[in-house]
């Protein structure tokens, strides 16, 4: 490339400044980090998110204790639950 009174180096500036811009619009579009690990409260309560896109759930309520398993997903920045029927 001839550079010639700086506008070559003006053209190669925008040029790599709209590849920049590019890569952070698609780094800005990527699916958030899913949830793994398991998380509990002072009731009892635990939620367990595993890697392979499942769950386990253990709920009291009303003194009784509920388990729930089932699968997850993530659609549109929104955790979404899917139980297993029994």
């Amino acid at each position: 490339m001839i550079i010639r009174d700086g506008i070559g180096i003006i053209r190669l500036v925008l040029r790599l400044a709209g590849c920049l811009l590019l890569f952070a619009l698609f780094a800005a579009c990527q699916e958030p980090v899913p949830l793994y690990g398991t998380w509990a409260d002072n009731r009892g309560n635990n939620l367990s998110f595993f890697d392979d896109g499942s769950f386990n759930a253990s709920i009291t309520a009303a003194g009784t204790q509920k388990n729930y398993s089932g699968n997850w997903s993530i659609l549109l920045n929104a955790l979404t639950l899917y139980k297993i029927a029994n």
